[in-house]
């Protein structure tokens, strides 16, 4: 017989969790106890809710695994509530375990209930469950970290009663975590469609978003960019989404860098543009280059999420699925059919190559004639104080 806090702490050991970040109280005590005489998974606390939140989304964000919270009943989870709405909205990994009054004094509504809080949950995660018996554990954490990890990545919240927490039971036999799911995958009729589509461009862009850094696809990116000659730009990292993903390095030979209104070549670059390859990102949402003219352009998008699929465009092509997998059979359908465009492509390369090398010069000069000057010290100029000190080769935490 196991309590089921026991079944908890072993289920996240089952998915392989190290460590969890949490602001506890009452209703988690049970919980805590069990992880202290458990020892494997190091408990890290947090001075705030919406921190612990945070924390487990930098953990997830760095780590690529499921970032866990632990939050104390109505007050945490609510003080948290915006932290998990960023999670939501840059697609991060997270699951928030909350402990909930005890269902024998739910009904006198104590100071740390709320009624429907797995409700209100419900609007900024993927899945919200509140567990009502104690042979459902198991089975919501599984589910939970599971939905969490399936593309597009987002948030989950388990809300699990005191009561339910020190409950004992013979029922742990739960072979969820054992499922093997696979990946879905675009018809490559269909993409090799696309790729011809691709070919006949005279100027094709991509726009890399968060979501190609997410799904680990640096590599065919930069394949494709590199074996077809067409130029790569970054979403913008002050619009919307927190971008957290280096997509390419700074000196590709056909790496523009990230999205701006006030950088001349790369809107040029947009508004000449005849296909724009939209990976994962919202950088064509109209807010954002509502001042160049794309309504001729042609579109094709490829995203994890069907919601995200036309969403501000309407693609000419929405390819929906594994974004690394996709963009993996895209590049050989490319291949397979450029022969006859060498001559197009040989052009690209040629004169792309002139074009960033231009534009990184641009950018260098800009930097440089940064002075030290004023009360406060301006973003650009932090970029170059750092430039001047750090070594080279060094990476920065924040």
């Amino acid at each position: 017989m196991l309590t089921t806090s026991q079944i908890i702490v072993n289920t996240l050991k089952k998915c392989r969790v190290k460590q969890i970040f949490g602001t506890p109280g009452t209703s988690e005590i049970p919980f805590l106890s069990a992880l202290e005489e458990d020892g494997s998974i190091k408990y890290i606390t947090a001075y705030l809710d919406g921190l612990a939140v945070g924390m487990a989304d930098g953990y997830a964000r760095s780590s690529g695994n499921v970032g866990i919270a632990n939050l104390h009943a109505t007050q945490g989870t609510l003080n948290a509530i915006g932290f998990i709405r960023v999670a939501l909205r840059d697609h991060s990994p997270i699951v928030v375990i909350s402990g909930l009054p005890s269902h024998s004094y739910e009904l006198v509504e104590p100071n740390h209930f709320v009624y429907g809080l797995t409700d209100i949950l419900r609007r900024v995660t993927k899945w919200s469950w509140q567990v009502n018996s104690k042979d459902q554990v198991a089975w919501a954490l599984e589910r939970a970290i599971k939905i969490s990890l399936t593309p597009p990545y987002g948030p989950t919240f388990v809300g699990i009663p005191q009561d339910i927490q020190v409950e004992k039971t013979n029922n742990i036999d739960y072979p969820l975590h054992n499922s093997n799911f696979l990946k879905i995958h675009t018809d490559n009729n269909e993409l090799n469609n696309v790729a011809k589509e691709i070919l006949k461009a005279k100027n094709p862009v991509i726009f890399a978003g968060r979501k190609l850094g997410i799904s680990k696809s640096q590599k065919e990116l930069s394949d494709i960019a590199d074996k077809l000659g067409i130029l790569v730009i970054s979403e913008a990292p002050d619009r919307g989404p927190q971008v957290y993903t280096v997509n390419l390095p700074s000196n590709h030979p056909y790496y523009l860098g990230y999205y701006s209104n006030t950088d001349d070549v790369i809107k040029s670059v947009i508004s000449k543009s005849d296909i724009i390859i939209d990976i994962g990102c919202k950088t064509t949402y109209k807010r954002v280059v509502a001042e160049i003219n794309i309504q001729k352009t042609k579109i094709i998008q490829i995203d994890d999420d069907p919601l995200h699929l036309g969403k501000y465009y309407a693609p000419q092509y929405g390819i929906y699925g594994d974004i690394k997998s996709n963009l993996n059979s895209l590049l050989k359908c490319l291949l397979n059919n450029s022969v006859r465009y060498k001559e197009e492509i040989d052009r690209r390369k040629k004169e792309y190559q002139l074009l960033t090398k231009k534009h990184r010069k641009i950018i260098t000069k800009e930097v440089e004639s940064i002075e030290f000057t004023g009360n406060k010290i301006s973003p650009i100029q932090l970029v170059k104080a750092m430039q001047k000190s750090l070594p080279d080769g060094c990476c920065i935490y924040r």
